[in-house]
C-alpha cells in the first residue's frame, strides 16, 4: 500500500515537472516572439518618424498651390510608399499605440495657436481635386531634425500580459557624416486589438546644426 502510494507521488512529481519545463519553455518562445515583433516595429516606426517630424515629404513648387501649401512631390510619395493622409495615419497606426498617434494628430497634423497667432501649421492635409485627392504639404513646417535612425542591441527587458519593454540603443545618420548621436533607450510596447504597438516614440535625429565644418 505505501509502496503504490509512493509510486503515485512519484508519477506527479514527474508530471509536475513536465508540466513547469513546458510551461518555462512557453514563455521563452512568447518572450522570444514579442522581441522580433518589437525590432519589426523599430524597423517600419523610422520612417514614420521622418514623415512626422523628420524631413518629411517633399512638395512639389511646381505643382498645385493653395495658400502656404504646395502639393506632394510624387518621387517623394512613392519613397515613402503613401498616397494621401490617410495613409500615413494608417503607417503610424500599424506602428505605434492609439495615445501615441493621438498625439502625432494632434501636434503634427493639427495647427497649433497660441493666443490666436499661429505658432506650427498642421504639417499635411489632403485636398479634394476634381477626381482624385492630392496630398498637401506645408512649405512653413519646421522639422525637429534630419537624417536617418537605426538601431542595434535591442533586448527584451520583461513582458507583463499586455505590456512589454525593451532596451535598445539608438543611432542617428546624415549623409557622409560619422554617427552623431548614439543612446541607450528604454521604449514601452503594449498589445493592442491589432497586435504589440510601441508606447514610446523612438525618435533620435540628426542635428545639422551641430556638424564641424
Amino acid at each position: 500500500m505505501m509502496t503504490k502510494r509512493w509510486i503515485a507521488l512519484g508519477l506527479l512529481l514527474v508530471l509536475l515537472f513536465s508540466l513547469a519545463l513546458t510551461a518555462t519553455s512557453c514563455a521563452k518562445e512568447d518572450e522570444a516572439a514579442v522581441l522580433e515583433e518589437a525590432k519589426r516595429l523599430l524597423s517600419a516606426s523610422f520612417t514614420v518618424n521622418d514623415m512626422y517630424l523628420g524631413e518629411g515629404i517633399a512638395y512639389n513648387e511646381a505643382g498645385k498651390k493653395v495658400g502656404a501649401y504646395y502639393e506632394a512631390d510624387a518621387a517623394s510619395l512613392e519613397a515613402y510608399g503613401v498616397a494621401t493622409l490617410s495613409d500615413i495615419q494608417a503607417a503610424a497606426r500599424a506602428v505605434y499605440s492609439l495615445a501615441v498617434c493621438a498625439q502625432l494628430q494632434s501636434t503634427v497634423l493639427t495647427a497649433i495657436q497660441v493666443d490666436g497667432m499661429l505658432v506650427s501649421p498642421k504639417r499635411y492635409y489632403d485636398l479634394a481635386d476634381k477626381d482624385k485627392t492630392l496630398l498637401m504639404v506645408a512649405t512653413g513646417y519646421e522639422p525637429l531634425g534630419v537624417g536617418t535612425t537605426t538601431f542595434e542591441d535591442c533586448r527584451l527587458l520583461w513582458v507583463r500580459g499586455d505590456e512589454a519593454e525593451i532596451s535598445v540603443t539608438l543611432l542617428s545618420h546624415y549623409g557622409e557624416h560619422p554617427i552623431q548621436k548614439k543612446e541607450n533607450v528604454t521604449l514601452l510596447l503594449v498589445k493592442e486589438e491589432n497586435g504589440w504597438r510601441l508606447d514610446d516614440l523612438s525618435v533620435l535625429f540628426y542635428d545639422t546644426t551641430l556638424i564641424e565644418e
